[in-house]
């Protein structure tokens, strides 16, 4: 029985088209990448959020200036000054779910955090808001929290924390064989006069 051998140039072409199959798809899938850099904002890891920005984003932003504009909400922001530990207990992110068109992709996942609304109806009474307000209007949640942080405590403790699940997407965009987060910084930041917000 004969047996056909393989020949050199054929060896080598498929040797070569592997190759570049490995090379196409090398590194991480963008959902991959997305859920690693979600996990970065939920910690409050906004340096290690940094380094997975696209090219151009950097360019529009350096570290310092990131961290200084990249602000989570205020209520959040307030919350998290009395509960330490809100991050590691409220928020979760899930069902990441990507959409690859040719060099950029857009992943979906749900966000579950505090459930601001929930806790303000349980603790703030209306003499809290009388006591907090100038010329009709309250000053900000943070006095707000400040100024009721016993009942705000007692509240969690007998009741727990409560959440909500809010629907949330980022931008990928692939560069140099491995996809970056692409937020777009520069236009972003043309068209807000605030902080860029880290969950919307």
């Amino acid at each position: 029985m004969k047996t056909k051998k393989i020949g050199q140039t054929t060896l080598f072409s498929a040797f070569i088209a592997l190759a570049l199959g490995l090379v196409s798809c090398g590194g991480p899938a963008p959902k991959e990448n997305a859920e690693k850099a979600v996990n970065y904002l939920i910690a409050g890891e906004l340096e290690s959020f940094y380094n997975l920005l696209s090219d151009r984003d950097k360019e529009a932003l350096t570290m310092d200036n990131f961290v200084d504009l990249y602000k989570a909400p205020e209520s959040v922001t307030a919350l998290e000054e009395l509960i330490p530990e809100v991050r590691s207990k409220a928020f979760k992110a899930k069902d990441f779910k990507e959409t690859i068109t040719g060099e950029t992709a857009v992943v979906t996942y749900i966000l579950t955090l505090p459930d601001v609304d929930q806790i303000g109806r349980g603790v703030f009474s209306l003499q809290d808001l009388i006591t907090l307000t100038v010329d009709g209007k309250i000053r900000n949640l943070g006095d707000l929290l400040t100024e009721t942080q016993d009942k705000l405590k007692e509240y969690i403790k007998e009741n727990g924390l409560p959440t909500k699940e809010t629907a949330q997407q980022i931008n990928m965009i692939r560069e140099n064989d491995e996809w970056r987060v692409d937020l777009d910084v520069a236009n972003t930041l043309k068209n807000k006069k605030e902080g860029l917000k880290i969950f919307q």
